[in-house]
């Protein structure tokens, strides 16, 4: 299974804290959202242990927290609720202070317990609060011993608003849970493409700004939105990063119909429309862009990979994956190399090291459908897999050989560059088969 490593590489959803006997309290600031302090929250320690935390309010002119709950016990899973008054009656709601009242209206419901499957204790927040003056925001604070670690956790993201001694959250540990599954592929987007030509021959630019998309999103550069991070036993999403800004693909007419969900502006009507003329039907196309995008783009390449070995297992996938990604100098040269994985996926590379490795399946020998040969940039790449050594020839149209080659192994470069165009029959063999094709030159 591909999944997708999350598009929040660049948002301060996460903050670790590990207490010293110097620093025994990790403050942080509750985003401000469509006017409102809004969201769910968690903070998770490395073990049992219980931690005081306290949700504040801070009032922003004076520089002081005006009112202050500490959660210093283990609710067993149970929920503890703080109301404004105009909340009094909800059955939810436990206490109305008067301090959260005089700066709130809304409510912070609260909920803690020893996770069963980690044995790790935890506390859950949501807020829904809407300040009675601006002045007014909504923080965390936690403390702990010497040595002990806690971990924030939103999708919102925590801020220190510029105050000193408080916390602004990173995009560490940003990567979607659903892709720390054990037998999972983790899968990272890296940028292919920051512009693509319309119908009508125009160079469209991601978000319409051309130096925009040129220094936020870089060809051949990690796309900063992906997600990342580490798991407690130390295992780093992604696995690998496969193109996901920008794919340019089909989209149903209905969708595209319908209102509100395709932005003409970006898509161009007019621009991205091709007219059948034998049903008159509008045919579109549109651009999307994230580790949605990434992901189907390599269940794609672990598609092919199955094709030409339907046994492999998960952990063979992942592993030929991990050693054939390309790790160039736009892998190697970044400073986030978790949000890498191993590099970028490498469809060619994967496969012929299934072909390779799978040269014998059961009592089924290498056959002549097995040897592939695939345009490189100055000839052709002639792949045995499985051959100790293999020799290649080319003859022109009149039987003349023309060029051959040899090398060592399973794969050879067959230079064809200044070959003049036309058709030439390729002859390749090794100790057990042998291959014969038509070659077009251009």
């Amino acid at each position: 299974v591909c999944v997708s490593s999350g598009n929040e590489g660049e948002d301060p959803v996460y903050i670790y804290k590990q207490f010293s006997a110097g620093s025994t309290e990790v403050k942080t600031f509750i985003p401000l959202t469509n006017g409102t302090y809004s969201g769910r929250f968690q903070v998770w320690g490395r073990n049992s242990t219980v931690f005081p935390l306290q949700v504040v309010v801070y009032d922003t002119t004076d520089s002081k927290i005006v009112y202050s709950y500490n959660l210093n016990r283990n609710l067993g899973g149970g929920r503890y609720g703080i109301g404004s008054s105009a909340y009094s009656n909800y059955s939810d709601i436990d206490v109305t202070p008067a301090e959260f009242d005089a700066a709130m209206t809304g409510y912070v419901m609260m909920w803690s317990n020893i996770a069963t499957t980690n044995s790790r204790y935890n506390v859950e927040l949501q807020f829904n609060c809407t300040p009675k003056d601006s002045r007014y925001v909504m923080g965390l604070v936690c403390s702990g011993t010497a040595g002990s670690i806690v971990e924030f956790y939103s999708g919102t993201g925590f801020t220190s608003r510029g105050i000193s001694g408080w916390t602004n959250g990173t995009p560490d540990n940003s990567a979607n849970d659903l892709a720390c599954g054990d037998n999972v592929l983790a899968i990272g987007s890296y940028t292919s493409r920051n512009s693509w030509p319309n119908y009508g021959g125009a160079l469209m630019w991601l978000a319409s700004n051309q130096t925009y998309a040129e220094t936020h999103y870089p060809v051949g550069k990690i796309s900063p939105f992906t997600s990342y991070g580490q798991e407690i036993n130390g295992k780093n999403i992604p696995t690998i990063c496969a193109p996901g800004c920008y794919l340019v693909s089909s989209i149903s007419t209905p969708y595209f119909n319908k209102a509100g969900l395709v932005n003409a502006s970006v898509v161009g009507v007019a621009e991205s429309t091709i007219a059948n003329t034998e049903t008159t039907r509008q045919n579109y196309w549109d651009g999307m862009m994230g580790t949605s995008m990434a992901s189907p783009f390599a269940a794609g390449v672990c598609a092919l990979m199955l094709q030409a070995d339907p046994t492999l297992t998960y952990d063979k996938v992942r592993d030929i994956l991990t050693s054939t990604a390309i790790r160039d100098d736009d892998v190697t040269s970044a400073t986030n190399q978790v949000q890498w994985g191993a590099g970028k996926i490498d469809a060619y590379a994967a496969v012929k090291k299934v072909l390779a490795q799978s040269s014998a399946i059961g009592a089924v020998s290498a056959d002549e459908s097995r040897w592939t040969v695939l345009p490189a940039t100055d000839g052709y790449d002639v792949v045995a897999p499985g051959a100790e050594s293999i020799e290649a020839s080319l003859y022109d149209v009149q039987g003349r050989c023309v060029t051959t080659a040899a090398a060592r192994g399973c794969e050879l470069r067959l230079t064809t560059a200044s070959l003049p165009a036309g058709i030439y029959i390729l002859r390749a063999s090794s100790s057990s088969s042998s291959h014969t094709s038509k070659l077009l030159i251009r």
